[in-house]
């Protein structure tokens, strides 16, 4: 679009950079009309209320300059980033050495237990700790292997699928235990057991619970109904009849019906 009035060069400053004075107006070039916008108004620019005259200044740096004034942000940019970065591990569950323990295993059963605990989820390495929780499976993972670092010092995570190998590469092998079915579909049965795990979903009747029970052999039991028995690790004695065996992920579990706890 041509320029109708004038732009001048109002001074060159010793970095080479041109300090412009421009009274075209910048959104219609000068023109007073925008091409296409017909339907609009006449396509009349309202910037400059179709005069086609708006003072505006801009500075024209040399491309030496601009590269001296982009390496001072990205310094300034990483000062301030890396004095923000204690804070951001912690958000994220680092320690103050940068490491992070990664529970692995079957997590979903123990989530309440892990947050309880102070441990923290995402979707890129799951559930993890500042420290190495007594009693679990982890993985030891630092900032360098959870994070890529940009110029400015700031950190994202690396993949998912990335993590997700490097974690199952480092954990040690999970022995899986081996559980059996209890008696036979019809008994009725009596048995002490600990509740491990609660799990709800919508049904057309309410919140159904399913509640997940091991005896002192490990084997599972399974007993869906409108409630929680209890809290995880609760010993309880539930009384009731043996509706079917099933099996759900390699693990055998023994499902009840009517039951009561005594």
């Amino acid at each position: 679009m041509e320029k109708r009035f004038p732009v001048i060069v109002e001074k060159i400053d010793r970095n080479g950079s041109k300090h412009i004075v421009d009274h075209n107006c910048p959104k219609c070039g000068g023109s007073g009309y925008i091409p296409g916008y017909e339907y609009i108004d006449g396509a009349r620019c309202w910037k400059c209320n179709a005069t086609g005259h708006f003072t505006h200044r801009y500075i024209i740096r040399t491309p030496e300059y601009e590269r001296k004034l982009a390496a001072k942000r990205i310094a300034r940019a990483r000062i301030k980033n890396l004095a923000e970065r204690p804070v951001f591990l912690e958000k994220n569950g680092f320690n103050e050495d940068g490491i992070t323990y990664v529970v692995v295993g079957n997590t979903y059963e123990i989530k309440d237990v892990l947050k309880a605990m102070g441990a923290k989820f995402n979707e890129f390495i799951k559930w993890h700790l500042p420290f190495d929780p007594e009693g679990y499976t982890t993985v030891e993972m630092s900032v360098e292997e959870c994070f890529h670092e940009e110029e400015t010092g700031l950190l994202y995570w690396k993949s998912v699928d990335e993590l997700t190998e490097l974690v199952a590469k480092k954990a040690p092998a999970i022995p899986v235990p081996e559980t059996n079915y209890i008696g036979n579909v019809g008994d009725k049965i009596t048995l002490e057991l600990t509740q491990v795990a609660c799990f709800t979903f919508d049904s057309q009747f309410g919140i159904c619970y399913i509640n997940k029970f091991k005896d002192t052999e490990g084997n599972v039991v399974i007993w869906k109904t409108s409630r929680r028995v209890a809290n995880d690790g609760e010993n309880v004695t539930l009384k009731g009849t043996i509706k079917e065996h099933n099996e759900f992920r390699t693990e055998k579990q023994t499902i009840l019906t009517r039951c009561k706890t005594l």
